[in-house]
């Protein structure tokens, strides 16, 4: 089977074959695009400066989703291109065995199949692929839990803040007044930035 594929092999870099005709699949480029550690980085929440930390963990999260979707297209695309790939080897390993005459195996078939240079290539970039998807699966996630412990810490900030107040005197509808401006002034911030992002271009 090693000579048969290794003679099929041959034949193919000597003989003239019509350039096949190739689905035009996206491409996406997400290592230039997106990088898990720079978005690794922006994991890290500043206690002092929760205002601007909630503000930016709508923008952070639909970031880190977006390259996730992305990578999981790619991985498909990928996947898809291989199978039309091995498609035509097929096709083109029996196509010339009944052109010489000469009979080919399944095993014959499969072995050629799995030596292709083309193919070889293409299985690396999958496998790469397939890595990045699970590392930016795995950030979308710690984003998601990023976003809860962010709500706590600013629930206990609230907290500490009113019990700062209780402790100063001052009275109960005070208090509350407050801490409604407070939170509202957060509000109002990111309402804000929401609007800012918005209004970048496409």
């Amino acid at each position: 089977m090693a000579k048969m594929t290794k003679a099929w092999d041959a034949k193919r870099k000597t003989k003239k074959t019509k350039t096949r005709k190739v689905t035009e699949w996206p491409t996406y480029n997400l290592e230039l695009r997106f990088d898990p550690e720079e978005l690794h980085k922006k994991l890290r929440i500043d206690k002092h400066d929760l205002d601007s930390e909630v503000e930016q963990q709508p923008e952070l999260y639909g970031e880190v989703a977006e390259a996730s979707a992305l990578s999981k297209s790619q991985v498909e695309s990928l996947e898809e291109q291989i199978k039309e790939l091995e498609a035509d080897i097929d096709t083109r390993a029996r196509a010339d065995a009944d052109t010489e005459g000469d009979r080919i195996t399944e095993n014959a078939i499969k072995a050629i199949i799995a030596g292709d240079k083309d193919r070889k290539s293409m299985v690396i970039k999958l496998l790469n692929a397939r890595h990045l998807q699970r590392r930016l699966e795995a950030l979308t996630t710690s984003f998601r839990h990023r976003s809860y412990a962010l709500r706590d810490m600013v629930d206990l900030y609230l907290a500490s803040y009113y019990s700062s107040l209780s402790a100063s005197g001052m009275h109960e509808d005070k208090k509350e007044a407050e801490v409604d401006r407070l939170t509202g002034k957060m509000k109002d911030r990111r309402e804000k930035r929401v609007k800012r992002h918005r209004k970048r271009p496409s």
